[in-house]
């Protein structure tokens, strides 16, 4: 190779880590760096307790070749812990009150109506037993679709709810966004991403997006696929089977349209409003957001113990497994551990993310990484280690 060819080539730079750790949770710092050298490309880690952060640690690389270090600022799609955030901007309109739980969305859009959707209320919908979890073959959509939300939350209008609203429960895992801010759109005339800046975000100072503005583009983290032969949880494995037939519900929820090939990664996807998946974040604008909910600074105590009341619980139509829901969020419990105790609430996102907050502990975690994993519900392995590790500190 000649030296111009040499010159011509990116510099590949040795893994960094950044950030602080408490001394009392040395070994969850030792258990993140482990993982940047492991299974991890990039990935960024807070956790906040008792409204102290006593880790932020960030580290590895935000592109696949290895020549941009993962940085404080650096943000990454957490896409679906997007719809815990998503739920603390709605249950904000209903404090306000903006919204109802338990009225029907076609009280502000009436084009709604239709096919037994007429009765579908907000309150089934953050608790997904909506009955429209996704579309039918014969809506038409095209993989091109899913980056334009408009057409996305037209075609809701003509869905036939795949069982009756409210008499069961499966995850709306794209729609779930769409039906939320297509509602709160027409009842405020903002926004989800627009509500978040004004009422949570912007007053705290918390780098987290939902529509990212383009100046904000170059700090993304890049999205990578786990590599081929990555073993699938067993639990998740009839889930995932069941995504390649788009004649299953679940099919239907998470395969129609079909994601585009690297459209994760593009402007489009960064700037749109997909309220169900497509925040963009850093660990520490997610976990400040759960730790300023659970210190009561967002939602009054009843209305927060109402979203984290169980909404929904047993088999996942979707998931073809158990789940467990407030509103909004995704409840721990010993079928579907999600944090520490029964108390905790939060989200997982496709990939491996995970976020959440336990009440019990005043605690608020968050892990994001940009290597993604196939099927997994509740976090990768890392993030159930390092869960394992903050666990072992507290006790």
């Amino acid at each position: 190779m000649s030296a111009s060819e040499s010159s011509a080539q990116p510099r590949r730079e040795r893994p960094r880590l950044g950030g602080r750790v408490d001394p009392a949770f040395r070994a969850v710092g030792e258990r993140f760096a482990e993982a940047l050298v492991g299974p991890e490309l990039g990935a960024a880690l807070t956790v906040i307790v008792g409204g102290r952060p006593v880790v932020e640690l960030w580290g590895g690389f935000a592109d696949r070749r290895r020549t941009r270090p993962w940085r404080s600022d650096t943000l990454v799609c957490g896409f679906s812990t997007t719809k815990a955030v998503t739920a603390m901007v709605i249950l904000d309109a209903v404090a306000e009150g903006a919204l109802e739980l338990d009225a029907p969305l076609v009280l502000h859009w009436p084009a709604f109506a239709g096919d037994g959707r007429e009765d579908v209320t907000l309150r089934q919908v953050l608790a997904h037993r909506a009955g429209l979890p996704g579309y039918r073959r014969e809506a038409g959509l095209a993989p091109q679709d899913l980056l334009d939300p408009e057409r996305m939350t037209d075609a809701l209008t003509r869905e036939r709810p795949f069982w009756t609203p409210g008499e069961a429960h499966g995850y709306h895992a794209r729609t779930f966004g769409l039906l939320l801010g297509e509602v709160l759109r027409r009842a405020t005339g903002e926004t989800v991403g627009t509500r978040l800046r004004r009422r949570l975000t912007g007053p705290r100072a918390l780098d987290l997006h939902i529509g990212l503005p383009m100046q904000a583009h170059d700090r993304c983290a890049e999205l990578v696929p786990a590599p081929a032969g990555t073993s699938i949880p067993e639990a998740s494995r009839p889930m995932v089977r069941a995504m390649a037939d788009a004649d299953t519900v679940t099919g239907a929820a998470f395969s129609v349209p079909a994601m585009p090939r690297g459209a994760a990664n593009t402007a489009r996807w960064r700037e749109i409003e997909q309220p169900a998946m497509n925040g963009h974040t850093t660990a520490s604008g997610l976990a400040g957001l759960y730790a300023a909910l659970i210190a009561g600074d967002i939602l009054t105590p009843s209305l927060l113990g109402e979203a984290c009341r169980e909404h929904s619980d047993g088999e996942d139509r979707v998931l073809l497994q158990h789940s467990t829901f407030g509103l909004g969020f995704m409840l721990s419990r010993a079928t579907l551990p999600l944090g520490f105790t029964d108390a905790a609430f939060g989200h997982p996102g496709a990939g491996g993310s995970l976020a959440f907050a336990d009440p019990s502990a005043e605690l608020a975690f968050a892990f994001l990484m940009n290597r993604q994993r196939p099927g997994a519900v509740t976090g990768n392995e890392t993030a159930l280690a390092l869960l394992d590790a903050v666990r072992e500190c507290l006790a």
